[in-house]
């Protein structure tokens, strides 16, 4: 009777192995496609502005925190095109308009790098849920990278275009923050 049970088990946890394998791959699918045409169309839209290469920056250093951290997520497309072309244009403008001495960066990035640890992951509803081991390495990185910007702003502080990335890591965790207070009061109403 023990080993029935056991060999029903395995089959069980296999099963299961099975399905979150798909739906994550349903989900990585889904992703490429909406991610990737809201990028081309950032892309025609911020050449038009003359600003490509300060996009292609704020892109890359959002791309890298919030596909570990995670962040706001919208119901529909076009309210998700709207808050990403929202963000990136606040980080662009923040970076190209609102220096911070690199001093001043490094220690609001120190902060930024322990709010994420703190608020990281926040996954789309969308998303199968993430496990305990996830979601641990999940906080783990988007703490590191956020200290790795630390050290790169320490080895080269002359570099115009860090500016772009510091603003798009604070605009990311204060966006990160929000998603998290709004997962918990959605938790609330629901549990």
């Amino acid at each position: 009777m023990s080993e029935e049970t056991d060999n029903t088990d395995l089959e069980y946890n296999a099963d299961l192995q099975i399905q979150y394998k798909t739906a994550i791959k349903k989900y990585l699918l889904q992703c490429i496609i909406m991610e990737g045409s809201k990028i081309i169309l950032f892309f025609i839209i911020f050449a038009y502005f003359h600003v490509t290469l300060p996009y292609i920056i704020a892109l890359l250093v959002l791309m890298l925190v919030r596909c570990n951290g995670g962040g706001l997520h919208c119901k529909h497309y076009i309210s998700c095109f709207l808050l990403s072309l929202f963000v990136l244009s606040a980080c662009i403008f923040c970076g190209m308009n609102i220096p911070i001495h690199k001093l001043i960066s490094f220690f609001i990035l120190v902060i930024c790098s322990i709010s994420g640890y703190i608020c990281a992951p926040v996954v789309s509803r969308n998303r199968p849920e993430p496990d305990e081991e996830l979601i641990q390495k999940s906080k783990k990185r988007t703490a590191t990278i956020i200290l790795l910007y630390c050290f790169v702003i320490c080895i080269c502080p002359y570099n115009p275009y860090l500016n772009i990335g510091t603003w798009t890591i604070i605009i990311h965790i204060i966006q990160l923050l929000l998603a998290k207070s709004f997962q918990r009061r959605d938790d609330h109403v629901y549990s």
